[in-house]
């Protein structure tokens, strides 16, 4: 287990999580792709494994411009 900052890895060179996902951000930033458009948010309390239906439901909200309703998942 490797600690960076406050995130914890379990192998070495593993993806880890908010830090590799806002480099991965700046590293594609940095290519100044001409039709790329970026935009990166961190969801307080939520981790690796609970991210994923949150994070859709933003990239809905992002895409279609409209509001997804609030709702409860099941892990």
């Amino acid at each position: 287990m490797i600690k960076i900052g406050k995130e914890i890895c379990f192998d070495e060179g593993e993806v880890c999580g908010v830090q590799d996902f806002r480099d991965l951000t700046q590293r594609l930033k940095s290519r100044n792709y001409e039709s790329l458009t970026l935009h990166k948010r961190v969801i307080k309390g939520e981790n690796h494994d609970t991210v994923v239906n949150p994070g859709y439901d933003k990239g809905i909200e992002q895409v279609f411009k409209a509001k997804v309703l609030p709702r409860k998942y099941s892990f």
